[in-house]
């Protein structure tokens, strides 16, 4: 945001630049760990006077917002498809011209399966194999 003062007839004009912070921002919930055809309750926390806020999720195949996306409390309910996997919760609250957007992950019945890869592994005597889980981060030794 820029503040354009003026001095005197000739309109000598000078800029001073007004930053305006984001608020602290956060979402809370009954849980973060949803089983299939469950529901949660999630608030926005840290809304400034005068914002609203819309709620979505990045993945609809998995989770599903009932009721309306613009109050301070929503409730998402996983689908009863059987599917496992991490949705982010987004709320964009909106404060005059600003949007500032706060998330959180929901995991959905097992949640999302890790990626394993092989860092070192011996064909010849099969007895000793090592891999890196990437979701979460963890070194494993079999053998």
């Amino acid at each position: 945001m820029e503040l354009i003062l003026i001095k005197g007839h000739n309109s000598d004009i000078g800029l001073i630049k007004v930053s305006r912070p984001a608020p602290t921002l956060s979402i809370s919930g009954n849980s973060f760990n949803l089983c299939n055809a469950t529901t949660g309750a999630y608030t926005i926390n840290g809304m400034p006077p005068g914002a609203t806020v819309l709620w979505q999720l990045d993945n609809t195949t998995l989770a599903q917002i009932n009721g309306p996306n613009n109050t301070n409390t929503i409730n998402v309910t996983a689908n009863s498809n059987g599917f496992n996997g991490d949705v982010v919760l987004t709320a964009a609250v909106q404060q005059c011209t600003f949007t500032y957007p706060s998330t959180a992950t929901i995991t959905i019945g097992t949640g999302t399966p890790p990626t394993i890869t092989n860092l070192n592994y011996d064909n010849r005597c099969g007895s000793f194999a090592e891999a890196y889980c990437d979701n979460p981060p963890e070194r494993v030794a079999f053998g």
